[in-house]
């Protein structure tokens, strides 16, 4: 769905053709609400599962996934980097302590030779062992690096918010979820009854994307 087609399926539900007790700037806020819900739950559920086997990123996350690709340090002894301005949360970070060779890809979790975990485990490169830590604001490295290392962070942005020209920024798997996040808040909002039950049909459609 667009963006206004999303609102015009809330005020379909809610009973509401036009903005009246609810005006389309609720509206568009409970849905971009909505949406990063849906993605901090799916996040939170996909991760726990990581702990236990390697599974592919959830498809409906995909559309932010990013990678910052071969980033050289610059400077001898560098011990922090920072993130992305729309970071949100990392998937898996790369490191050659040579920049000999372009960076292998390996997924999340996997214990390798030349790779930082997510899960602030270690590496073994040809020269040291390196930690690595995420502090909200930079990537920080626990052992001074080379100068001429490279690194490649692949990370979830943070989504934009979702207005009249701005479409969602997961996939369509979600947005019957977000329609109904966004109802929920509405009608909580307006202490109804039936918020509970559109609720319910939220929770539903979470379920599948989990």
């Amino acid at each position: 769905m667009t963006a206004p087609e999303m609102l015009a399926r809330c005020r379909t539900i809610l009973d509401e053709s036009s903005a009246g007790y609810w005006t389309d700037a609720e509206i568009y806020s409970a849905l971009s609400d909505g949406q990063n819900a849906i993605i901090n739950a799916v996040w939170s559920a996909w991760d726990k599962k990581t702990q236990i086997a390697e599974i592919e990123v959830p498809v409906v996350l995909r559309p932010l996934q990013t990678v910052v690709v071969n980033l050289a340090f610059g400077t001898t002894g560098t011990t922090s980097v920072a993130l992305p301005a729309d970071f949100a949360y990392d998937l898996h970070v790369e490191y050659d302590d040579n920049a000999d060779a372009p960076i292998a890809s390996f997924k999340r979790g996997e214990s390798k030779n030349r790779k930082f975990s997510s899960e602030n485990t270690y590496l073994h490169s040809t020269q040291a062992q390196y930690y690595h830590y995420f502090d909200g604001a930079n990537l920080n490295f626990e052992t001074a690096i080379s100068g001429t290392g490279a690194y490649r962070l692949t990370y979830l942005k943070k989504p934009t918010d979702i207005a009249s020209g701005v479409a969602p920024a997961i996939g369509f798997e979600a947005h019957k979820a977000i329609v109904y996040y966004a109802v929920t808040m509405m009608l909580f909002k307006d202490k109804s009854p039936d918020a509970m039950n559109i609720f319910q049909m939220y929770i539903n459609e979470l379920k599948d994307l989990i």
